[in-house]
């Protein structure tokens, strides 16, 4: 297991160099514990990786840890993972107990690596089936319309879904009237407990059938 080492300067103008790249969204299933506990079997937690850049990433996990604690994160690699160390920059609370920790690289990732992890998948025998526990959200001019958790989605023939990928949506409201639409995928990636899938409409669909079909979904919630 590799370690990247380098110094990472701390002046304000080396701060503002770190902000230059670009975060882009992923999902890689990571663990990480603090640099001071490399050797302990028991403090190590399990992480998703959430955007990522060559400067940093921003993981979430079941456990805080404070600006400046120094972590070792590791990543899945090609053929075993590594180990990468990073400063813990800013701390936020999420929903269902979670956090969110900003960090620091210590040493930059290259630009390959990077790439690599935002086109990262898992290997087919991790790839969940049935698929459980997706957090749907269906945006409309940048609105999430629709934005709740789907129990159980039908096993599709890719997973997670490309970036662009165009499949039908269909279910029944609680009237028991079916309804379909064709969305494009924004973005679907892992997080702690199943996945997270944010899709546009990729063909146009009347407001007046829209507003129907949510009310008839939300009646009697």
């Amino acid at each position: 297991m590799a370690a990247q080492l380098i110094d990472c300067p701390e002046s304000p103008s080396d701060s503002l160099e770190c902000r230059v790249y670009e975060r882009l969204n992923c999902g890689v299933p990571a663990a990480c514990r603090p640099a001071s506990a490399l050797g302990d079997p028991e403090a190590r937690w399990e992480a998703d990786i959430r955007d990522i850049s060559q400067a940093g990433a921003r993981l979430v996990l079941k456990r805080r840890f404070e600006p400046g604690t120094g972590l070792a994160i590791e990543i899945p690699g090609d053929d075993e993972s590594y180990t990468v160390l990073a400063k813990v920059v800013h701390v936020r609370r999420e929903v269902d107990g979670l956090w969110s920790l900003g960090c620091k690289f210590i040493s930059h990732l290259s630009e390959s690596e990077k790439e690599r992890l935002v086109n990262w998948t898992p290997p087919p025998d991790l790839a969940p089936k049935p698929i459980e526990n997706v957090r749907f959200r269906l945006m409309v001019n940048q609105v999430a319309l629709i934005d709740c958790r789907v129990r159980r989605f039908q096993q599709m023939e890719s997973w997670p879904l490309p970036r662009g990928a165009v499949f039908e949506l269909n279910g029944k409201s609680n009237t028991g009237r079916p309804w379909k639409f064709t969305v494009r995928t924004l973005h679907c990636v892992r997080n702690l407990s199943g996945w997270d899938l944010t899709c546009q409409l990729a063909k146009k669909v009347p407001a007046a059938k829209l507003l129907r079909v949510l009310g008839e979904c939300l009646e009697g919630e």
